[in-house]
C-alpha cells in the first residue's frame, strides 16, 4: 500500500522465494550486497521497474553464495549496472572528437569516458588508462553475468580499474555511497 506522507510503502504480506541467508554469516558477503543495492537504489528513479537491474542484483545476490568473492564480481556488477541505467562511461572513442584510440588513452570523469591525445587538455584530472583496462571494462559490458565471473584480472588492471570505477560513481553519483565505507 502506498502511504500517504512517504514514499516507502507499506508491505501487508510477503513469501520467501529466495533465502539468502549465507549473507548473515559473512560480512564480505553482506557488505557486496549492501553496496550493490544502494548502487542500484541511487541510479534508479523510485517506482521506476527495471526489471533487468533486479534480474541482475538477483544474479549477484545467488552468486555470492556459489562463488568465492572475488573483486571481479563487484566490478562486473557495477559495470552491467551502470551500462543498463545509462550511466556507463563512453569507450568505444574519444569523447570530444570521437576519433579511434589508437593505443594511448585518458579517462575524464568530467567528460564521462575515453580521450584521446589531441583532446586529453580538455581535463586537467584525466587519467592514463591501459589498453587492458578499456578491454576489460568493454568485455564486462558486454558479456553474460556467469560469463563475466570467469575473468581473472591482473594486478595492474585490477588497481587501474578499481581506480576508475570508484572515481566514476563518486563523480557522477549525486549522493555517497555510504556502503563503499564497509566494503574499503
Amino acid at each position: 500500500y502506498k502511504k500517504r506522507f512517504s514514499e516507502l510503502h507499506l508491505v501487508s504480506q510477503c513469501d520467501v522465494r529466495i533465502n539468502f541467508d549465507y549473507l548473515k554469516h559473512d560480512l564480505t558477503k553482506f557488505a557486496i550486497a549492501c553496496f550493490c543495492a544502494e548502487l542500484i537504489d541511487s541510479i534508479t528513479q523510485i517506482e521506476d521497474a527495471h526489471s533487468e537491474l533486479f534480474d541482475l542484483l538477483i544474479a549477484l545476490l545467488l552468486s555470492l553464495g556459489n562463488e568465492r568473492t572475488s573483486h571481479a564480481l563487484i566490478y562486473s556488477f557495477v559495470i552491467k549496472a551502470l551500462s543498463l541505467s545509462g550511466f556507463q562511461p563512453h569507450l568505444e572513442s574519444c569523447v570530444v572528437c570521437q576519433s579511434e584510440i589508437a593505443k594511448h588513452a585518458f579517462f575524464s570523469n568530467r567528460l564521462g569516458g575515453l580521450l584521446c591525445d589531441r583532446c586529453r587538455y580538455r581535463d586537467e584530472q584525466r587519467e592514463n588508462i591501459h589498453a587492458g583496462t578499456i578491454a576489460t571494462i568493454l568485455f564486462l559490458q558486454k558479456k553474460s553475468w556467469p560469463g563475466s565471473l570467469r575473468l581473472h584480472l591482473l594486478p595492474s588492471v585490477e588497481r587501474q580499474l578499481n581506480r576508475i570505477i570508484f572515481s566514476f560513481l563518486d563523480f557522477n553519483i549525486e549522493k555517497k555511497l555510504k556502503s563503499l565505507k564497509i566494503l574499503d
